[in-house]
């Protein structure tokens, strides 16, 4: 709920390994002494204190207290292929809590007859027409525009999540469903005009729009990208880069959305 140490043990006498910022995801292992949590993310394990953190799981129990919830386990993560209303029950009879855009992404928590219980990626609860989705399967990138984000899955594990910057404005990242066309190492990206830019990492999936490391910038993640984001690529902090690129395939989906 705040910007948050993660450190190598429960208290704050431990080094810190780096810190979260705001509305960061973490799995929960075990809880520690004294309101700690031990905790994973990105593969690495560490301590975080409780008290700058909000369960989703308790936020689903107060918002819908009737579905008796006990655990928030992710079956499946789906995205839409229209314009779909989010509602507060698992008919059209319930008040719309929202319009999700043609392929945002949602992770799937129960079923009830044609509807699915969904956790958006703000962490919003609600109910999706199953017959306007399509699910993601095997190992896959999500690129959130608005949250300057992107996640790695491997069917419904979350194995890595970073902030990105997109395209600015002028030159959007464009939005659908593509798949990774090449990857290669030390390329330098160039329009023979306006940039020349080398990169340790390059993922093409959309003609000249691809996933890439961008040694040359400080911030990721943050509202600037609207007037010094990339030319479309999707630009990755350098220290992760390597994992994410390790990690996907030609033939990994990339869908991008707002």
């Amino acid at each position: 709920t705040s910007t948050l140490n993660f450190r190598t043990g429960p208290s704050e006498e431990y080094d810190v390994l780096y810190t979260f910022a705001k509305n960061t995801e973490l799995q929960v292992i075990a809880e520690a002494n004294n309101g700690w949590l031990v905790v994973r993310h990105n593969g690495t394990i560490g301590y975080v204190h409780s008290g700058y953190t909000q369960s989703m799981l308790a936020r689903a129990q107060d918002l819908y207290p009737e579905l008796d919830l006990n655990e928030i386990n992710p079956q499946m993560v789906v995205y839409t292929t229209s314009g779909l209303n989010i509602r507060c029950g698992n008919s059209t009879e319930f008040e719309s809590l929202g319009l999700l855009e043609k392929y945002e992404t949602l992770r799937v928590l129960g079923e009830y007859d044609d509807w699915y219980f969904v956790m958006t990626n703000d962490y919003n609860f609600g109910f999706v027409n199953k017959n306007y989705t399509q699910v993601l399967k095997d190992r896959y990138v999500i690129v959130d525009k608005s949250e300057q984000r992107l996640y790695l899955y491997n069917n419904n594990d979350l194995l890595y999540v970073t902030p990105v910057t997109t395209g600015k404005d002028a030159t959007p990242s464009d939005t659908g469903l593509f798949k990774i066309l090449n990857k290669n190492r030390n390329v330098t990206l160039t329009d023979n005009e306006t940039y020349w830019s080398p990169v340790d990492y390059w993922m093409r999936y959309n003609g000249g729009e691809g996933l890439h490391d961008a040694n040359w910038r400080s911030v990721f993640g943050t509202e600037s990208y609207h007037y010094a984001g990339s030319h479309g690529c999707i630009n990755i902090p350098p220290a992760i880069t390597d994992e994410i690129y390790e990690n996907v395939e030609v033939g990994t989906k990339v869908l991008v959305h707002k």
